[in-house]
């Protein structure tokens, strides 16, 4: 029978050379089987990531290719393309999802499995088979093709070995196992037959026929001689089953392929898989290791993959991607270690100082410019301030005078104002002084409505308060512009203390109900002053709507003469973050505990870790359940920082959900919060839209003369008498 030699990417040299000697040594036709040096698949829609060290290869019509090349260098130079008498590419079926055919062609480019990608595939060569079918039925089958003449093209040289490729016509989508499926262990296979005993010489020419000779005498028959003894009986020879598998009686001599290394049954068994303690079998080749070249950070690396890094040699232990080498690593063995440093080399020559360039020339002065012309005169400054009065002399009299009644010489002298001639608060007044309200009982200190519109007036209502502080000297820069309203709560020694002040929108029944408080700060030469300030603590039930929600402090390094200003996150989710640090026991687990409340206040939880101090690996063993989620490392003793975030689920917030996109209402469409950023006038600002009557009297008051106070009649009050000393 034929000669089955299994031949892998990795071959011993003690199974290199018994498989050459028998193939030089057998008459017979001998049979070869070869495993891929490299197989992988390329898809279109991952263009840059690499599949190499895949369990299937993959084919769908239009969007993934896969690529096989095997390693014939084992065939002996002496087997050309002649002695190859059949070629059979052998897949088995790993799945089919849609029925369909497929093309083998040629791959006219190099490419290794590490690097092939969609975006960096080889170019196509020739179709070598066509539409390869595949049916349901296929699946869990090996499928045979003839690639006999281009094997042979292989060998002869006349076709550089680049290895196939499988092109899917549409609508085919499946895929076929690969070397690195160690579930089937049945890799794509190339199995070839050859003809015995080396290649046929020419035939020479035949030679010219010599005479006959005479017919010679029969001798004598000569004594027959004793039979020789028996030879011993030779080796039985190997007997390759192929791969390993625990379904299959083996005997002894059988010889089969298990994770990557060549074993031979020294007893027959049943289901007994080959390693070094099982006596029922004896290593032949072990696998070897695979050296992939510098550590590169993208590469899903497989056990027994050998890179250098740092100057030192590496051989993976397990399976990893973006796992840096080092003493640390479990993944890694240090294989070899970087050589000491050679001697420095002696210093090379100082280069000779180049010359010094030559100083350019000074340039010409300028002429003078013209004098300037003398601008205008400056403004009048104000007048002075009203110097004190004097201290009153004695009162010897008082005389009634215009809109005043009464008077007298001697006792209580009472002087009334005549309201028919001076009305009192019934209209506007100007007040030249300051007023102080001052109240004897327990009784509200003041309180003023604004106009409430009647029914039918279709009237707007009016503010109860329009209070504008006083403009600084504009002539001293020391000076600083007054509040709008001063409030101070009144203190309590044995109970809470007074709110600075109380204020109350008015309401509307069809439109916008008005603002309890309209604040708007100063503008200012060196700073703008702040709409509102407040030294205590504020409450707010509802919600804060802000362009940014900063804290600022006095600054950690220089509290006298700078702040701290930093802004707050923003999302668009309510959302609640968690953060700590905790280490690992001496297996690798950690516990962190929470508040009771945490699953009642929070819901859909996001998990963050960092390794603090090491290379090691941190996952989340449980989640959150019962106030509480565990850590898991692979290595005992680890820092971890971890950090928790959640959305709000409690009843507020329930009630209250956050709305990211919000339209504009009626009147406040086409106006901005903040309109110079989008280039419109002032008079664009969101507040124009909702109280344009406010928003007038204020631009008046900002541009009326800081001695005038602006929207106000000027009618004064006056009560004029004499007093007599």
């Amino acid at each position: 029978m034929p000669l089955l030699i299994r031949c892998r990417r990795v071959v011993p040299l003690i199974w290199t050379a018994l498989a050459v000697a028998l193939l030089l040594t057998l008459a017979l036709p001998s049979y070869a089987q070869f495993t891929p040096s490299d197989d992988a698949y390329v898809n279109a829609s991952s263009g840059s990531t690499n599949y190499g060290a895949a369990a299937t290869l993959n084919l769908a019509s239009a969007s993934q290719t896969s690529y096989i090349r095997f390693d014939l260098t084992a065939v002996p130079p002496t087997y050309g393309g002649s002695q190859v008498a059949k070629a059979t590419l052998k897949l088995f079926v790993n799945s089919v999802f849609t029925a369909g055919n497929f093309n083998v062609n040629l791959v006219a480019g190099s490419w290794t499995e590490r690097t092939i990608t969609y975006d960096l595939q080889p170019a196509m060569g020739t179709t070598i088979a066509s539409a390869v079918p595949l049916t349901s039925a296929s699946k869990l089958t090996y499928i045979e093709i003839d690639i006999t003449s281009t094997v042979q093209s292989w060998l002869n040289g006349t076709e550089p070995n680049e290895g196939i490729a499988l092109v899917a016509n549409s609508p085919l989508a499946a895929s076929f196992t690969t070397k690195e499926n160690t579930a089937t262990s049945h890799p794509p296979e190339l199995d070839i037959v050859f003809y015995g005993s080396g290649a046929a010489g020419p035939q020479g020419p035949p030679g010219p026929q010599g005479p006959q000779g005479p017919d010679g005498n029969t001798g004598p028959s000569g004594p027959i001689g004793p039979a020789g003894p028996s030879g011993p009986q030779g080796a039985a020879g190997v007997n390759n089953r192929g791969t390993w598998s625990s379904i299959t009686q083996y005997q002894t001599n059988d010889s089969v392929s298990y994770n990557g290394s060549s074993w031979i049954a020294l007893l027959p068994n049943l289901g007994s898989a080959p390693n070094p303690t099982n006596l029922n079998w004896q290593l032949l080749a072990a696998k070897g290791i695979n050296d992939q070249g510098s550590w590169v950070q993208s590469i899903n690396y497989q056990v027994d993959d050998a890179v250098t890094d740092g100057g030192e040699f590496w051989l993976a232990i397990a399976p990893n991607t973006a796992s840096e080498p080092s003493t640390l690593n479990p993944n890694w063995q240090l294989i070899a270690a970087t050589g000491a440093q050679g001697a420095a080399g002696p210093a090379g020559p100082t280069g000779a100082t180049g010359a010094t360039g030559p100083a350019g020339a000074t340039g010409p002065q300028g002429p003078s410019g013209p004098t300037g012309a003398t601008g205008p005169a400056g403004p009048t400054g104000p007048m002075g301030l009203q110097g004190p009065q004097g201290p009153a002399g004695p009162i010897s009299g008082v005389t009634a005078g215009t809109a005043l009644t009464g008077g007298g010489t001697s006792g209580n002298v009472t002087v009334n104002v005549d309201t028919t001639q001076v009305p009192l608060l019934g209209s506007e007044n100007t007040f030249t002084q300051g007023q102080n309200i001052i109240v004897g009982g327990p009784i509200y200190g003041a309180s003023i409505h604004g106009y409430s519109a009647t029914s039918g007036s279709f009237l707007s209502g009016y503010d109860g308060v329009d209070a504008y502080g006083g403009g600084g000297d504009p002539s001293n820069s020391g000076t600083i512009g007054g509040s709008g309203v001063f409030a101070q709560g009144g203190d309590g020694t044995q109970g809470s203390a007074g709110s600075g002040g109380v204020f109350n929108g008015g309401n509307s029944t069809d439109s916008s109900g008005g603002y309890g408080i309209y604040a708007q700060g100063g503008s200012g030469g060196a700073f703008n002053g702040a709409a509102g300030w407040f030294e205590g603590d504020i409450e707010v039930t509802g919600t804060i709507y802000a362009g940014t929600k900063d804290f600022k402090i006095d600054h950690p390094l220089d509290p006298a003469n700078k702040y701290l200003v930093h802004a707050s996150v923003e999302s668009s989710e309510m959302m609640n973050i968690y953060t700590g640090n905790i280490t690992t026991d001496g297996q690798g687990f950690a516990t962190v505990q929470l508040p009771e409340w945490f699953e009642t206040l929070n819901t859909d939880f996001r998990y963050q870790l960092t390794v603090i101090g090491q290379f090691a690996q941190a996952v989340i063993a449980r989640e959150i359940e019962n106030h509480q989620f565990e850590i898991r490392t692979n290595a005992p003793a680890v820092k971890v920082s971890w950090q928790v975030t959640a959305v709000r689920q409690d009843a507020y917030a329930k009630a209250h959900p956050l709305v990211v996109e919000e339209q504009k209402d009626a009147r406040t469409q086409g106006f901005y919060i903040h309109p110079e950023l989008f280039g419109a006038p002032p008079e664009k600002q969101i507040e124009w839209g909702r109280h344009p009557e406010m928003m007038k009297r204020l631009n008046e008051q900002r541009e009326a003369p800081r001695h005038s106070p602006a929207g106000q009649h000027q009618q004064s009050v006056s009560a004029m008498g004499s007093l007599t000393k």
